[in-house]
């Protein structure tokens, strides 16, 4: 039910606030940023300095502070794609191990099917009420602690084409690391 939320709604934005700490230390980060989904699993990232686009063949990577936009091949195993995998409720590589209800939330606790990837557990919070993911946290094989909280959820304007490339400024250095 969740996913076909999200896919109904594509194109989607849906602001987040990513936290990461280290075990055993003082280590601890958080960014912000806003998600877009768009069709064909394309994406864009917004950060106060930086967006990244998944166009669908190459990933694109503004760099404001530089004015550098660097283009490469993309690596589904990304962090970037999580997100979009999460929202979109293409999990298959993950198995369910326990579900539990509180206050109007469904949590869903979550291992992977094969235990040599990038993620040991993951727990996603599901708000009932509007059928919305509202955050999900996991372990990876460093045994860091990533939160990823997801805000309000936008529908976007089908037409918007625009909203899943990156046009190169004039002021900008363009570095082409495609094969």
């Amino acid at each position: 039910m969740v996913a076909e939320r999200y896919r109904s709604l594509v194109p989607f934005k849906v602001g987040f606030i990513v936290r990461q700490a280290v075990p055993n230390s003082k280590n601890y980060t958080e960014n912000s940023g806003t998600f877009c989904l768009g069709s064909k699993e394309r994406f864009r990232v917004i950060f106060p300095e930086q967006e990244i686009v998944w166009d669908g063949d190459w990933l694109w990577t503004r760099d404001h502070p530089n004015h550098q936009v660097i283009v490469e091949e993309f690596n589904p195993r990304s962090s970037l794609k999580f997100i979009g995998d999460v929202l979109n409720g293409s999990l298959s590589d993950y198995q369910i191990v326990r579900t539990d209800s509180q206050a109007g939330n469904m949590f869903i606790e979550l291992k992977p099917k094969v235990e040599n990837g990038y993620i040991r557990s993951m727990r996603l919070k599901i708000d009932n009420s509007v059928k919305v993911v509202r955050s999900v946290s996991y372990q990876d094989f460093q045994n860091n602690t990533i939160s990823i909280e997801f805000d309000t959820l936008t529908g976007l304007n089908p037409a918007d084409s625009g909203l899943f490339r990156i046009d190169l400024k004039k002021s900008e250095e363009l570095i082409d690391l495609r094969p």
